[in-house]
């Protein structure tokens, strides 16, 4: 199971580092309005040839709202997708604002989010096997623990350009373990419910949630700095 949410997760953040300078370049070019063009057409693309690769399997049923809602008064999930919220809305909101604080700087700071990009491939890599090995917990206490210490020397490191790197590439290993490890547990926890699906699609809101919300908390916090 883990390896399979691996390789969605592995896709999904391969595409994340490179559509994001892409969409930079192609906006800088052509405006934004080009870019969304872009997106919408790659979506509509990746629709279709999903929908002529996945198998059509029958005897699929749609589960009652009441059991989907039932799902949330599981103390167990509800963890998890705290933990998603917080943990990836936390790392989420410095990353928004990342760039910015390159704005004064004489610095290449493509150079520096290609190391944040690198860090995130591998950590969705390596998150199956760790966890696999030590259990989810700790996984999940270590990814979590090596994120809050990256964050806290970022400010420390933002002017040496021989660490910085290293930290920016140790931040992209630790966030982006994270959502493996904790999608596979949220289908662990629901499967003899039969309602594992609906568990993953709900932690999957709990990322949106966790950046949308960063997002905003991050721009009031801004704005009163």
């Amino acid at each position: 199971l883990m390896w399979v949410v691996l390789v969605v997760f592995v896709g999904l953040t391969i595409a994340m580092v490179l559509g994001v300078p892409l969409a930079a370049y192609v906006g800088a070019d052509g405006g934004w309005r080009m870019v969304f063009v872009a997106i919408g057409a790659t979506a509509f693309l990746a629709c279709m040839l999903l929908f002529s690769a996945m198998p059509h399997r029958v005897g699929l049923h749609i589960a009652p709202a009441g059991r989907l809602v039932a799902l949330l008064g599981n103390p167990q999930l509800l963890s998890v997708y705290a933990i998603t919220i917080l943990s990836f809305g936390g790392s989420t909101m410095a990353f928004t604002y990342f760039p910015a604080l390159f704005g004064d700087q004489d610095i290449n700071s493509g150079f520096y989010m290609t190391s944040f990009g690198a860090g995130a491939v591998a950590g969705n890599l390596l998150a199956g096997r760790v966890s696999d090995r030590i259990g989810f917990a700790s996984a999940a206490v270590i990814a979590i623990f090596g994120l809050i210490a990256c964050l806290g020397l970022l400010p420390v490191v933002l002017t040496s350009p021989a660490l910085l790197p290293a930290i920016l590439f140790l931040w992209g290993i630790f966030a982006f373990s994270l959502p493996p490890i904790l999608q596979t547990e949220a289908v662990r926890i629901a499967r003899s419910s039969g309602l594992a699906a609906a568990a993953s699609s709900l932690n999957t809101a709990s990322f949106n949630v966790g950046i949308g919300g960063a997002a905003l908390f991050a721009s009031f916090l801004v704005q009163t700095i």
